[in-house]
């Protein structure tokens, strides 16, 4: 982090956190121990903090009023965020942290920040960044992305496997946190080094700094530092998980069996994991002789206070760090450790120390590291840094953020239609096949936007209805006398007709729209608005779910006037191709794009009666290294109905059309892989649906069966 730029008054700012770990609600964890200390920090030091709880009500300790109320005595609004739009979304599938990152952004949206500080875990800023990039923030902040723990860093560094699609998900959510972010901010150079080599575009301002640490009267005053202390207890410190290495550390206990020197006690203090079983680990080390206890519920509060006692050793054998927040409270309190010398570990701690409180990875170095403190007393090491430098410079760094976003709020594009002189035309391709009263309705959206250069390019896939033929013959009477067109072919499906329109357009930019569509007022300058802030290649959208059968059509007047607020949303990532091989996270069809993009990819393949077309379309334009974005907002109405083609065709043949564009990018030996995976996939989701489906006959069977016992007692 550089140090401050000189600044003419240090005006205080209005700060955001923006959490789903906070110390209160939350029993304890690194990020929000980290984000804790960086709100009474900077509160501290005069500005204006908001903490926004991600969680809503949610707490494992006490309730979200007293939480509201402990901040509010230390002056920082703590606020549990309503989860009011994301209900909404239709798709059940989609994880809780695009739920609170949806739910984050459209509260910010009209909000008046400066700053926003938000971690990478789980990608809850996902969205608000991706509205700022868009331009959808009315008052844009500056935000500060933390570099934690990303997903697919803490599986591959912990051994672990991806056990869930929302695994999946967060790599994307993760990586658009840290590459959107303004600013990036590592307490590690481990980590962004590990960034660099798995492909992310860190941001120009990217800066490894150490973590701003408690306020407290005693800290670091230096008595302790180099002085040993007698123990006789070890406490694991950490989640009870094999990425904080308990794994390691029990094998290490197995070799006080033949050792003269035992601890009296062994303490696990951290959150218990379904991925370890603690309780059978020490039940198979009762021959130690050891007492054995296990805190589980300790607040972060708690367990600093039962670390501080004396004769106790912090013991913290991580297989992965970035910047453990375990050192630095010890560090900070003067808690004598011994931890693993991996990540960023090293880094806090005074070289001169290492051999000493540091350990290889192997459970012989950590049992050498604990006789040691044992026998010898354990020393308190001298942190690498100096607290009083590092506090400057966080705290300049905030105050010369004033200039920072005059200048970002005076560079601001204008809106980017207005700014050019001559618009692009635009050709909005619609298809259509014996449904002319949608097709009618969907032209009549059409020509209600305000962008100023637009052609209709209809492709009328083979309609054989007598009533349908005729009244598109009459459409294309009408569109023609305007300048517009349609264009007839026999029924060859949606691939084809989405090529037709392809060769057939004169525009620049594609505008892909359906008979089953409705756009609402403004949607095409809308996205061709956000396409020009973002320099994106694609740009899909969020859409409402309306239910309408066609005997209950509603013209294009009525359905605008319709109460939109309570049809469901249907959301997406807007990109993510490892989660896209199992679900359409790209887009819908309703979607813009550079003509050019869909030459260089080949267009749409022509299968036909298969359906997900788009969806192969847009996996092979993100694997051909095309920028693919989505519009976070409803912008078109999707008519849903029992008939639609989406319930009337193959799914499996559907997800075979999807692997074929990732089946491009890998050796022939390898393709299997991809059609197993897709096979896995769908015979779990299956079974998933399956048990969703009966859960509540099996429910309603055993009230049955309770009913007919009670009857059989009272006869």
């Amino acid at each position: 982090m550089p140090g401050a730029a000189s600044s003419p008054e240090r005006k205080p700012l209005k700060v955001c956190i923006l959490a789903c770990d906070i110390v209160g609600p939350i029993r304890n964890g690194g990020i929000g121990t980290a984000y804790t200390y960086l709100a009474r920090f900077l509160k501290h030091h005069g500005h204006d903090v908001t903490i926004l709880y991600t969680l809503g009500k949610y707490c494992e300790i006490g309730t979200i009023d007293q939480w509201i109320e402990f901040y509010n005595n230390e002056e920082i609004e703590f606020i549990p965020l309503p989860h009011i739009l994301s209900t909404r979304f239709a798709d059940n599938g989609i994880s809780d942290s695009v739920r609170q990152s949806y739910d984050a952004m459209a509260w910010l949206k009209d909000k008046q920040f400066d700053v926003v500080h938000v971690s990478e875990w789980r990608g809850i800023g996902y969205f608000p960044l991706l509205a700022k990039r868009l331009g959808l923030l009315e008052h844009p902040p500056h935000f500060v992305v933390k570099c934690s723990s990303p997903t697919l860093w803490a599986n591959k560094g912990g051994w672990q496997l991806p056990m869930r699609l929302v695994e999946l998900s967060y790599e994307r959510l993760e990586r658009c946190s840290v590459e959107w972010a303004d600013t990036v901010i590592s307490g590690s150079s481990d980590l962004l080094d590990w960034m660099i080599e798995h492909g992310y575009d860190l941001p120009a301002e990217t800066y490894s700094h150490k973590n701003i640490l408690p306020l407290i009267d005693d800290f670091l005053d230096g008595s302790k530092t180099g002085k040993r202390e007698q123990v006789d207890e070890l406490v694991f410190f950490g989640r009870l998980e094999p990425r904080k290495g308990i794994e390691l550390f029990c094998r290490a206990l197995d070799m006080f069996r033949h050792s003269d020197v035992k601890p009296r006690k062994i303490t696990f203090l951290g959150k218990r994991s379904n991925l370890f079983n603690i309780k059978d680990a020490l039940a198979a080390r009762n021959y130690l002789g050891i007492e054995f206890e296990i805190i589980d519920n300790a607040s972060q509060p708690e367990a600093i206070r039962y670390l501080k006692e004396p004769g106790r050793l912090a013991v913290m054998p991580s297989i992965l760090e970035n910047s453990s927040f375990c050192i630095y409270e010890c560090l900070a309190y003067g808690i004598p450790f011994v931890a693993s010398g991996t990540g960023g570990n090293p880094e806090l701690v005074a070289q001169e120390y290492h051999d000493e409180v540091m350990f290889p990875l192997m459970p012989s170095a950590i049992f050498k590291s604990i006789v040691n403190a044992l026998k010898n007393g354990a020393i308190n090491p001298a942190p690498s840094f100096s607290l009083e430098e590092s506090e400057s410079i966080w705290s300049d760094w905030h105050y010369s953020l004033s200039n920072v976003l005059a200048a970002e709020r005076s560079s601001r594009k204008t809106n980017a239609i207005e700014s050019i002189s001559e618009p692009p035309l635009i050709s909005v391709c619609l298809s259509t096949y014996n449904r002319s009263h949608g097709a009618r309705r969907a032209i009549e959206s059409i020509k209600a936007q305000d962008y100023p250069n637009i052609e209709i390019l209809v492709v009328d896939d083979g309609t054989d209805n007598p009533y349908d033929m005729a009244e598109m013959r009459r459409i294309a009477d009408e569109l023609h006398s305007e300048g517009h067109r349609v264009v007839f072919q026999e029924n060859q499906y949606l691939g084809a007709v989405r090529n037709k329109c392809i060769s057939e357009a004169r525009g620049e930019y594609l505008f892909f729209h359906d008979d089953d569509n409705v756009a609402l007022p403004g949607e095409i300058k809308k996205m061709f608005s956000a396409m020009q802030k973002t320099g994106c290649d694609i740009l899909t959208t969020f859409g409402y779910k309306y239910v309408e059968e066609d005997d209950e059509f509603a013209s294009y007047e009525e359905i605008i006037q319709k109460d939109l607020s309570h049809c469901d949303i249907i959301p997406f990532l807007g990109g993510g191709l490892a989660l896209g091989l199992f679900k359409n996270v790209f887009g819908d069809s309703n979607s813009l794009l550079k003509k050019q993009v869909a030459i260089d990819v080949g267009g749409f393949t022509t299968d036909y009666g298969i359906i997900q077309e788009d969806h192969e379309f847009f996996a092979k334009c993100v694997l051909a290294g095309k920028k693919l974005l989505v519009y976070p907002e409803p912008t078109y109405i999707y008519r849903w109905s029992n008939r639609g083609m989406m319930r009337s065709q193959s799914a499996i043949a559907g997800r075979l059309r999807v692997a074929r564009a990732y089946t491009q990018h890998i050796p022939r030996e390898l393709e299997q892989i991809i059609y197993m995976a897709q096979s896995q996939f769908f015979e779990n989701n299956k079974n998933a649906n399956f048990v969703r489906l009966m859960t509540p006959w099996i429910e309603s069977i055993g009230e049955v069966s309770e009913l007919m016992k009670n009857m059989t007692k009272k006869g």
